[in-house]
């Protein structure tokens, strides 16, 4: 079996959170390539045979009981790497959609492992047979469902291992050279990602797996050192002064963060220095 289903008219998009627009059930799917995403969310789920999904410079294989989000306008390719590629999907959108999606700091694209196949299926076959009889009240048991199966989300495993080859050292060198020139401003793990276009879930896993921390922790270290080069080559600067020039805004994590590196404070690192 293999069908897809959409509505005669899918202006109802105010009128639910959560609002069905179009979806593939036992779909063998087609070669396809979106450079400029699609205006819905999308949820593919792999039921047998496999696949390629490409974002970016990433490629991941998709096999039974993987599958991908996408948010809308979101660059997208995806293919078949075996004859019989079956997938159930479904695109979505409504009000209560992209709230929710931010409340669980889901990215603008996850792959992800599926652990219990079963709910999944279930919440597809719920979804199919809602659309296929179309019952008075069919938008609605839609919008559950969808609901639902967006819950499923707290418990998928995230899965951030593309095919090709880790990025090369050079790459993230640029993410070092970054953060020495850039430490006094405002940096966030979105940027970083940004330089070398990955997603940030996997730019940190990345950083880490190199350089055995975490970024922003790599960053709070290189701030730290720059503080105690000012408050030792600048005895009479004030420690929020300190704090703002090497990029804390906030003057008690600052020293929260001064302590738990070097242990002891910026005042009693100050006096040390100069007795």
């Amino acid at each position: 079996m293999s069908c897809f289903y959409f509505p005669e008219n899918i202006n109802h998009a105010a009128e639910f959170p959560y609002q069905f627009v179009e979806m593939g059930y036992h779909f063998s799917q087609l070669a396809t390539f979106r450079p400029n995403g699609l205006p819905e969310y999308q949820f593919v789920y792999c039921v047998s045979g496999k696949g390629i999904f490409k974002f970016g410079n990433q490629k991941f294989e998709i096999s039974s009981g993987m599958g991908f989000f996408t948010a809308p306008h979101t660059p997208q390719e995806y293919y078949a790497i075996e004859n019989d590629w079956i997938v159930h999907y479904v695109l979505f959108n409504g009000f209560g959609v992209e709230p929710y999606v931010k409340s669980m700091n889901i990215p603008n694209y996850q792959v992800v492992h599926i652990r219990n196949p079963f709910y999944f299926d279930n919440y597809f076959r719920s979804l199919y047979d809602c659309i296929q009889n179309r019952k008075d009240s069919w938008r609605i048991e839609a919008s559950v469902i969808l609901y639902a199966m967006l819950s499923l989300f707290q418990s998928l495993d995230p899965y951030d291992t593309p095919l090709e080859a880790e990025i090369s050292a050079g790459k993230l060198s640029l993410i070092i050279n970054y953060i020495e020139k850039n430490y006094a401003s405002v940096i966030s793990l979105q940027d970083l990602a940004e330089l070398i276009k990955v997603s940030p879930s996997y730019f940190c896993q990345l950083f880490k797996k190199t350089y055995k921390i975490s970024p922003m922790d790599y960053i709070n270290q290189f701030r730290i050192q720059k503080a105690k080069d000012l408050l030792y080559n600048n005895r009479l600067l004030p420690v929020h002064k300190i704090a703002e020039l090497v990029g804390f805004s906030d003057t008690s994590y600052f020293c929260r963060i001064f302590k738990k590196q070097e242990g002891v404070t910026p005042s009693q690192f100050k006096e040390i220095s100069f007795t």
